[in-house]
């Protein structure tokens, strides 16, 4: 064999890919169509449909469905403390003025998506309202809903939501925020000071705030799922496996007893999803398909589009069916179905688009350089 076929051949040859990696992809996947499909039987003419088809599969997605908001609040931030970790190192210079930073960056992330989302569900609820009638559609925006939801600020302002899901685009910056602060403001501190903060975080969020359901548009009340992912990235990473032993056994505590006090679904998902993050990040790397790696990266990379546009694409398919006469139980499924695939297409159009860093990237273009200097 040529030594030019040697080399093609190590070319394809699939790289080792940590586990964790992995299975964050995996979950992202899952967690984002079980969401979709969630609303699928909430809202609209064809959630009715479907219910009068299939009553049991309806009623089952319609109330555990929701639960898959745990997996993204602990995947969030497991992810968001990996993140940091390289971005607020711990020692050196002061990281204080890194915040307002990255802050920026975050919102930024979060809100290129969501602000083209919002202007294609707005449309789309335009069209639905043009072509049906329905209760669940929103109606015409207001400027104070606008502004409100340029800042992510709808729920503490009480104003109605423009989509299905925008309280978790605002909740996610702010739990960003309060790690973020988490992370700089403990930086300097002993690794036990910085980890016993967060299980004390995680453990009042555990034991008071996630309790009362009038906080649930709150950062405090999630911090329940979003710190146990945050306390599992950094407890993943310690040396010694006695300490590793101790942190677990901390958390498992904690958990147990909140469980006790009341028995929520949504926290024993949430430990469950923890736990899977805390064995992956421990495994062997893996060896996948080239082809199966890229399409599984491809379809967690779009699950964020995909959770904020298939509520439009719900109500073009629903408004159309309607104007046609088609939304029976017959049909439902296969509306839904033809709906899923419609969400599917446009959020690899909007990640695809919003990759473009000539069209939606805010940059400076470089100063030139004087000669002679």
């Amino acid at each position: 064999m040529s030594a030019s076929c040697r080399a093609d051949n190590r070319s394809v040859v699939a790289p080792l890919v940590a586990a964790d990696v992995i299975w964050v992809d995996v979950l992202k996947v899952l967690a984002a169509q079980f969401i979709v499909w969630h609303h699928f039987v909430l809202y609209g003419p064809l959630a009715q449909a479907a219910h009068e088809a299939t009553p049991t599969l309806a009623a089952w997605l319609a109330e555990y469905g929701l639960l898959a908001v745990q997996v993204f609040l602990v995947v969030g931030g497991y992810l968001t403390a990996q993140s940091l970790q390289r971005a607020v190192p711990a020692a050196g210079s002061s990281a204080w003025p890194k915040v307002g930073g990255l802050v920026w960056r975050r919102w930024q992330r979060l809100m290129k998506p969501f602000a083209l989302a919002m202007v294609l569900t707005v449309l789309a609820a335009w069209l639905a309202r043009s072509w049906m009638s329905d209760a669940d559609t929103p109606a015409a925006p207001s400027l104070q809903q606008v502004l409100a939801h340029a800042l992510l600020l709808q729920d503490w302002l009480e104003v109605p939501a423009l989509s299905v899901g925008v309280w978790y685009v605002a909740i996610d910056l702010q739990l960003y925020v309060s790690l973020l602060l988490w992370a700089v403001m403990a930086r300097s501190w002993a690794a036990w000071a910085r980890g016993a903060l967060l299980l004390l975080a995680v453990t009042a969020s555990l034991w008071v705030w996630n309790l009362d359901s009038d906080w649930d548009m709150a950062p405090w009340y999630f911090w329940a799922s979003y710190g146990l992912g945050a306390l599992v990235q950094r407890a993943a990473g310690l040396n010694r496996a006695w300490q590793r032993a101790l942190v677990a056994g901390l958390l498992a505590v904690v958990v147990v007893l909140a469980l006790a006090l009341a028995w929520r679904s949504r926290v024993a998902l949430a430990a469950v999803v923890a736990l899977s993050l805390w064995w992956a990040a421990q495994s062997r790397p893996l060896r996948l398909p080239l082809a199966i790696k890229a399409g599984l990266s491809a379809l967690a990379a779009q699950s964020y589009a995909l959770f904020l546009l298939h509520y439009a694409a719900s109500l073009v398919v629903s408004a159309v069916a309607t104007r046609w006469g088609l939304v029976d139980a017959q049909s439902a499924w296969w509306l839904l179905a033809l709906t899923w695939a419609l969400s599917m297409l446009a959020a690899a159009w909007m990640t695809r688009v919003l990759a473009q860093p000539m069209v939606w990237q805010w940059q400076v273009a470089p100063q030139p350089v004087a000669q002679g200097r």
